[in-house]
């Protein structure tokens, strides 16, 4: 797959008021439709390096400040006068950023978020930064580092100006979720495809896309061959209910073969709507 900019049209700007979530057809921006339903597994030939399983087939997105790619955030940790890319969130409501709980380390100041960030100029919506005290992590991430409940939030001090809808979060069955085409898009610290000389080879400013099968479900975990590097944990994991961009796992980790995201079951879901709740 090319790494151009994929070429399709703008969506339409007229978009559902809050609290309806973001409608999305996928088809305006050149994905199949018939592949968001139900699939065969299919696997990828041979190992990859890092997390790309088999050849690097990720996309990279131009146009960011439509959605749903402005629902997605670059974070950016900041200690003193030092910054460093921490990962992706995603906005699943007015003020709340769903991200992986590893995305907030302790040794930093604040995370930045900047969503729809793009390499070619300023953040389309600005940016906020968030103090350790407004970020959230599921209990058994923050008691014990327990991988399968890798995850966390980030509650905003206020919205951003000029977004109004967000991904919806939902616990979904094994049978709506095996075989089913699943899309990531997050910051990868490294731009794919680039000589490591380039001035901007890391600097995790571009955000890229990728979808393909669940390859396996587990009472906490995903498995898929969705191609991610460093920089993408915190993406989140969604699936299209209705021509809807729903959140179904949050990317974690990964190996040569596949990669693994925290899965949202009825006791993440929960702890999402709490802090939802305390977003407002």
């Amino acid at each position: 797959m090319a790494c151009d900019e994929p070429d399709h049209p703008v969506p339409p700007r007229t978009l559902p008021a809050p609290p309806r979530p973001v409608q999305f057809d996928p088809a305006d921006w050149g994905i199949d439709p018939a592949k968001m339903g139900r699939m065969p597994t299919m696997p990828r030939r041979g190992a990859g390096v890092a997390n790309v399983i088999g050849t690097e087939d990720r996309m990279r997105i131009g146009v960011t400040d439509a959605d749903p790619w402005r629902l997605i955030c670059s974070l950016v940790a900041h200690r003193g006068d030092t910054a460093r890319p921490a990962g992706t969130g995603t906005l699943v409501g007015p003020r709340l950023v769903l991200t992986a709980g590893h995305c907030l380390p302790e040794d930093v100041d604040a995370i930045e978020v900047i969503p729809g960030r793009s390499a070619r100029g300023a953040p389309p919506f600005g940016s906020h930064r968030v103090t350790p005290d407004a970020w959230r992590m599921h209990p058994a991430w923050r008691s014990n580092r327990r991988e399968e409940r890798d995850a966390g939030a980030l509650i905003l001090p206020a919205p951003f100006a000029g977004i109004d809808t967000w991904f919806e979060v939902a616990d979904r069955d094994d049978d709506a979720l095996s075989g089913w085409f699943i899309s990531i898009a997050g910051y990868p610290e490294i731009r794919p495809r680039m000589d490591e000389h380039d001035a901007y080879y890391d600097a995790g400013d571009e955000l890229w896309f990728h979808s393909n099968a669940i390859i396996a479900t587990k009472p906490h975990e995903l498995q898929y061959g969705v191609d991610t590097t460093a920089g993408q944990s915190g993406s989140s994991v969604w699936l299209y209910d209705d021509s809807r961009p729903t959140v179904v796992g949050i990317h974690a980790y990964g190996s040569r073969r596949k990669n693994f995201a925290t899965r949202i079951d009825a006791d993440m879901l929960g702890e999402i709507r709490g802090w939802a709740g305390e977003a407002g």
